[in-house]
């Protein structure tokens, strides 16, 4: 919602901080990279040291201006209609006294970050390792485009709130043994340590992937497989970018 509420009245500027993710993530894997094979050495600071900071120090003056604006709308009132973003919300938290939990400015700004990162890089990450795997695995592929078909039929996309728990296949004669199809890994931990946007990474992933592969086939150049070689970084992106081709499946 903060994101969306930046956009409406700032486009360039959500331009700016898509640049400024980009930027900080391939500064920080770098770093991260020259940290574990220099180590000791990295004391120095100097290069992609600064230029980390560098950025960091930006998105610290960009989200001051969007917290102040917040600030400012507060102060005028909220119309009829309008709904509070998340930036909003953490304000309320961060001004009220008897607030459970004590937040400051800057974990308001670290908060937001998280978040701007769930959204922009670990989902688009986990949807394209899972393009590559169905891609690479074309009877896994068939098997979830029927599943899909079987639930949604031909006339509608997948939604959100369909599901196959209920198959035939999932309460049959042969329910107690193991088939991994029939269980869902959530690497998203839990607790205070849980990540802040498992909901909506679980809710976009699914229903994106869905679409996918009930409205289209895909193929790659040449027919060969897809390199599934994990890269540096905190995300485990691929080594090299999935590049395919769709081909119209749904009408």
């Amino acid at each position: 919602h903060s994101l969306n509420t930046v956009a409406r009245s700032k486009p360039r500027r959500v331009h700016h901080l898509y640049l400024l993710l980009a930027t900080y993530t391939y500064l920080a894997q770098s770093y991260q990279n020259l940290a574990n094979r220099y180590g000791p050495l990295m004391q120095i600071r100097l290069g992609t040291y600064r230029k980390l900071v560098g950025v960091l120090k930006y998105y610290d003056c960009l989200v001051e201006r969007i917290i102040k604006e917040h600030e400012e709308k507060a102060k005028e009132g909220f119309e009829r209609g309008d709904r509070k973003d998340l930036t909003g919300i953490l304000l309320e938290i961060f001004k009220d006294p008897a607030a459970e939990i004590r937040l400051s400015k800057n974990d308001i700004k670290s908060f937001l970050l998280d978040m701007f990162f769930a959204v922009t890089d670990t989902t688009s990450v986990a949807l394209e390792w899972a393009m590559a795997e169905l891609i690479n695995n074309p009877e896994i592929f068939k098997k979830l485009r029927d599943e899909i078909s079987a639930v949604v039929g031909p006339n509608r996309l997948v939604k959100e709130s369909d599901d196959s728990w209920s198959s035939e296949e999932k309460i049959g004669e042969h329910q107690m043994e193991f088939k991994a199809q029939n269980f869902r890994y959530l690497p998203f931990g839990n607790g205070r340590r849980g990540c802040p946007g498992a909901s909506f990474a679980m809710l976009v992933t699914h229903a994106t992937l869905g679409a996918l592969v009930q409205c289209c086939g895909w193929k790659i150049k040449d027919g060969e497989k897809i390199d599934l070689r994990p890269g540096p970084g905190f995300s485990a992106e691929m080594a090299r970018s999935l590049v395919c081709n769709p081909i119209k499946h749904m009408k």
